[in-house]
């Protein structure tokens, strides 16, 4: 029982001195910390893209930030099933995101199939991550005519 007592009696003791500490401190120091430990929260700037067309088609915030994208919507007008491949671009010297002059491709990639006149949805609870090649942050999609690309994401 005494063991028991000391160790709420100490629980206590830190607690006070906890509450005692964060009372030293400015509000702004407390903001400051605040913002370091609970900024865990949606990005402020979100990002939208479509593209309509065939061959290599780009979209993203290119320079400005690295693209998280958390949905991709393809949609197929064609009479028959067509494959896409997804894959962050490098392009040649001097082409920004929205260019389709495309010569080489990085991670994450992969391949959706599309059925013939269906919508495909596909949805990232944790955004995929197209990170700068050089400096440019964009995702490329290669294959696939009369196809309605969108992507949905945020930029950080």
């Amino acid at each position: 029982m005494t063991q028991q007592f000391w160790k709420l009696g100490s629980m206590a003791t830190i607690g006070i001195g906890l509450v005692a500490a964060s009372a030293a401190f400015a509000p702004g120091a407390v903001a400051a910390i605040k913002a370091a430990f609970v900024e865990q929260v949606l990005p402020s700037r979100p990002f939208q893209g479509s593209v309509v067309g065939s061959g290599y088609r780009t979209l993203g915030p290119g320079a400005s930030g690295t693209l998280g994208v958390t949905a991709i919507t393809l949609t197929n007008f064609c009479g028959s099933s067509q494959s896409v491949f997804v894959f962050a671009p490098v392009f040649a010297g001097g082409q920004v995101c929205g260019s389709n002059v495309v010569i080489g491709g990085g991670y994450p990639r992969f391949y959706v199939l599309v059925p013939a006149g269906q919508t495909v949805h596909l949805t990232y609870p944790s955004p995929l991550v197209y990170p700068g090649i050089s400096g440019q942050s964009c995702v490329a999609f290669s294959g696939g005519d009369n196809l309605d690309i969108s992507v949905n994401g945020f930029i950080n």
